[in-house]
């Protein structure tokens, strides 16, 4: 549908209507007509308040033109078509309208359309223009409700002026519209904490001009505390004692303020987080309430659990005393001293400061568990509404004590220079540290005084001695002496290890070698069979048996002299004994060395007749799983030479192992394809050297492992096809 604007004291447009087109003759048609109010007037604004518009086809104004200053107006050069006239009111007192035969057309569905003939002149579409109404009464929306986070405002519009208009709300944050907030009610959220509200109304009506009121503000929007929790008190209620509030943790947080109460009543100037409790306290309980205040919520307070009833303190308590000595057996006494009031007593003896089970007399006697230790004594008063004090004496001198059992020491070791001796103590009772003293014939050795002692020359031909001292805290120091060494003997500065030689056959002789011993000593000989002694082998040599077959043998050399420690060395053992194959021919191997054949090893003919077992080798190198007498060579043989090792096993004979001589290189197998050559080589063959594998003429690292043999690719030199030195590669 094409529109035709008409604008008074403005523009006249007209464009084709809905469903119509323009016709493409030569433009001549006209519409006029006359532009009145509806009082009849006729008066118009002036043409110069308005711009000029292209005409347009395309559904919008295709055609406009200015109202003459009497209300007439003339649209011409409009082609043949359906057209909607629509007049623009530059006054803002009165409606734009569209041309209707009817009653008032002021939507674009109520207009009516005037169709248009080639070269017609289509004269008298007169419209009138209505003129816009106020409304007489338009009162502001009243809001109710507690501006908080949380709460909900609601609106209430006294009756506008004339009824029944339309009303549209806006709820807006300090002057600002918030998006959704249209309706007459609204839920106050976190957003608006600290902000006013206001709402805004307005009001429709047809032939009315829309009008808007808005609310008075409210006041700033305060929050809602999460979290008030009650205080806690900490503290003892005892006269003089001082309590602390601890307020929790509000949410949000918040500044605080105190005010302490005692029995419900508040206590004149205690608005501190502590208050000292004072004698007008004494029986009375105690709160505490803390208001928390932060910007924009409301102060709010709390108020903590009583405490227990305020007790009173002892005006004067003096320390108690205790009388008697302090030894095991004996009886101490306490004396309560002076208090006030009036109190009455408990006990509790203290050993070393610690609680001795039991022991709540007035009276305590020490025991072996006292021993070393300070005695002392706590007494605890107590009276009627008064908090129980406790008092305690001074110590009394360490409880002493005696040794019960303390043992002589005893000092083992060898009795020659360089050797230690050490002291065994025995078990003290009650456990004691312990120091020591060695003697050397009775006198006092300096430096001595650990519980080891080394022999030195200037012990030679004395006695030794220890003596031990025990001490403990609270006990009298005792000392014990060892009985005495024997005299100390001298020792010898060289005493070399034998060594053996000779055959380990049976039929051979071993001899010994004793080295130089310094000074020289008187040496005996014991011969030992795998550790046992051999009797009658007592000698500097040793002819080997058939006993001694699958045994070793050593020699122990004894070295003895006057005044001088005895000392025995033992040899290192000798190898196994055992005999000797009277034959143990080296194996041959038999067979072509080509991959694919079989090899045999040949052992020869060994005497005695052994256990054989054998062993391939490629190139030196044991092939894993090559272990009977034949062999079947595996294509990654080629260009190897092939060994076999075979070794001869016998009780009570030396294991012997012989190598056979070495093939001539493995040969390797020309193959038909490279199916059948990879089969053998999964990665194909390749010349030594070769260290890329050619792929359209460029250098690419192997895929796989290809095995390098000049002979194997020398018999297929076919399968290269890339001419690259590998045959079949991957």
């Amino acid at each position: 549908m094409l529109v035709a604007a008409l604008t008074v004291g403005a523009l006249v447009a007209v464009a084709p209507a809905a469903g119509s087109s323009a016709s493409a003759e030569t433009a001549g048609s006209t519409i006029s007509g006359t532009i009145m109010l509806r009082d009849g007037t006729g008066g118009l604004a002036r043409p110069a308040h308005l711009s000029e518009l292209s005409a347009n086809r395309d559904g919008v104004e295709t055609a406009l033109t200015l109202v003459n200053s009497d209300g007439s107006y003339i649209l011409s050069g409009l082609t043949s078509g359906s057209y909607v006239l629509h007049v623009r009111s530059a006054d803002a007192r009165y409606f734009d309208e569209y041309y209707s035969d009817g009653s008032d057309a002021y939507d674009l569905p109520d207009a009516t359309i005037v169709v248009l003939g080639p070269d017609e002149q289509l004269a008298g579409l007169d419209i009138e223009l209505s003129d816009v109404k106020q409304f007489s009464s338009t009162p502001a929306p009243v809001l109710s409700g507690s501006p908080q986070v949380g709460q909900t405002l609601t609106s209430s519009v006294p009756s506008w002026s004339p009824t029944g208009a339309a009303l549209n709300y806006q709820w807006k944050r300090s002057g600002t519209d918030m998006t959704g907030a249209t309706s007459a009610n609204y839920a106050i959220v976190a957003a608006d904490l600290g902000h006013t509200l206001t709402l805004t109304v307005t009001g429709a009506l047809d032939g009315y001009v829309a009008a808007s009121q808005t609310s008075a503000a409210t006041a700033a929007v305060s929050g809602v505390w999460a979290q008030t929790p009650a205080p806690s008190i900490s503290g003892s209620a005892h006269v003089g004692q001082t309590l602390t509030a601890t307020p929790g943790p509000w949410s949000p947080a918040a500044t605080f303020s105190y005010q302490w109460k005692r029995a419900g009543a508040v206590i004149s100037n205690a608005t501190s987080s502590t208050y000292t409790l004072t004698t007008a306290d004494f029986g009375k309980t105690l709160t505490v309430t803390v208001s928390g205040s932060t910007s924009n919520y409301a102060t709010a307070s709390a108020t903590s659990a009583a405490t227990a009833a305020v007790q009173g303190v002892f005006t004067m308590a003096t320390a108690p005393t205790v009388s008697g000595t302090a030894t095991v057996g004996s009886t101490l006494t306490a004396a309560a001293g002076v208090w006030s009031p009036t109190a009455s007593f408990g006990y509790q003896w203290l050993r070393a400061g610690a609680a001795i089970s039991g022991a709540t007399a007035s009276t305590y006697k020490p025991t072996d568990a006292d021993v070393g230790k300070a005695i002392s004594v706590t007494v605890t008063a107590r009276a009627a509404g008064y908090v129980s004090a406790a008092k305690t004496s001074a110590a009394t001198a360490a409880v002493q004590g005696l040794f019960t059992t303390a043992p002589t020491p005893t000092i083992s070791g060898t009795t020659a220079v360089g050797q230690t001796l050490k002291a065994a103590t025995g078990t003290w009772s009650p456990a004691a540290t312990l120091s020591y003293q060695w003697k050397r014939s009775g006198a006092v050795i300096p430096g001595a005084i650990a519980s080891t002692y080394r022999l030195a020359t200037a012990d030679l031909g004395k006695t030794l001695t220890v003596t031990t001292t025990a001490s403990k805290l609270g006990y009298v120091s005792a000392s014990k002496t060892s009985a005495a060494t024997a005299a100390v003997l001298n020792v010898f500065a060289a005493a070399p290890t034998p060594t053996i030689s000779g055959g380990t056959v049976p039929g051979q002789t071993l001899k010994a070698t004793t080295g130089t011993w310094s000074p020289s000593a008187t040496l005996g000989y014991q011969w030992l069979r795998s550790g046992a002694k051999i009797t009658g082998a007592t000698k500097s040599s040793y002819v080997l048996t058939s006993a001694d077959l699958g045994k070793t043998l050593s020699l122990v050399v004894t070295g003895t002299k006057s005044g001088y420690l005895a000392v025995a060395k033992t040899s290192a053992a000798t190898a196994t004994v055992a005999m000797v194959f009277a034959s143990a021919p080296a194996p041959t191997i038999n067979g072509v060395p080509q991959a694919g054949n079989t090899l045999t090893a040949s052992a020869g003919s060994w005497s005695p007749a052994p256990a054989l077992a054998y062993q391939w080798k490629r190139s030196g190198m044991a092939i894993a799983g090559a272990t009977g007498n034949r062999y079947v060579l595996k294509p990654t043989d080629a260009d190897g030479v092939i060994t076999v090792t075979v070794t001869a096993q016998k009780a009570n004979f030396v294991t012997v192992s012989k190598t056979s001589a070495a093939t001539k290189a493995v040969l390797g197998v020309k193959y038909a394809n490279c199916d059948a050559l990879n089969q053998a080589y999964p990665h194909g063959v390749a010349k030594p050297g070769v260290r890329y594998d050619k792929v359209s003429g460029v250098d690419k690292p192997f895929k796989g492992t290809p095995f390098f043999s000049a002979a194997v690719y020398a018999l297929n030199p076919a399968r290269d096809g890339d001419k690259d030195g590998i045959a079949c590669e991957r």
